[in-house]
């Protein structure tokens, strides 16, 4: 199994939806499966969790004291999971971002491993996130596989700072993902 791409986690059996990021922050406490135990506990690292928590409708927007562990328990048992489309952070020697270009390149080298965890975890449907995924997405969907599987055709934004929801502008992550993949009331 190639597990580099999701840091050893144990994906759910039945994976329903694979969630594809782009790849693992450069600071491990913030990583998705990293989870703050406290209650109340969630600093800005976090967002991405919290953003993707919202963007599938298991914690309401604005919600401050929340439970990361049950939120988890819930999106798992629900056969989501969430892996990167690249296994190292995209961050310079001094843990900057990387352009979006240089992400894009880096990440383009991982499109085979990549390729290779998806089969293994073997999902229903695939729903790539981060428009830096673009030419990864570009990429494998010529491969039957995946292309029979795509929940979205292309990546949606990045479920936080200000792309959770955009609904003045152009379309965020909640008004793009597909309404079957919601998870609010579970």
């Amino acid at each position: 199994m190639t597990l580099q791409h999701y840091k050893n986690v144990v994906p759910p059996e039945n994976v329903e939806l694979l969630v594809i990021t782009e790849a693992p922050p450069s600071k491990d406490e913030n990583y998705f499966y990293n989870l703050c135990l406290k209650e109340s506990g969630h600093g800005s690292g976090r967002s991405f969790f919290r953003g993707i928590m919202q963007g599938f409708g298991l914690l309401p927007i604005g919600t401050k004291t929340y439970s990361e562990k049950k939120l988890l328990d819930v999106f798992l048992a629900k056969n989501y999971f969430v892996i990167d489309s690249c296994p190292v952070p995209l961050v310079d020697n001094n843990d900057n971002q990387l352009s979006a270009n240089k992400k894009r390149k880096i990440m383009l080298k991982y499109t085979d491993s990549l390729l290779n965890a998806i089969k293994d975890i073997n999902p229903d449907k695939i729903l790539f996130v981060c428009t830096t995924n673009d030419k990864v997405l570009e990429k494998l969907k010529n491969d039957k596989y995946i292309k029979e599987r795509l929940a979205f055709n292309t990546p949606l934004p990045y479920p936080g700072n200000g792309w959770l929801t955009r609904p003045k502008t152009r379309n965020g992550f909640i008004e793009l993902l597909p309404a079957q993949f919601r998870l609010m009331g579970s």
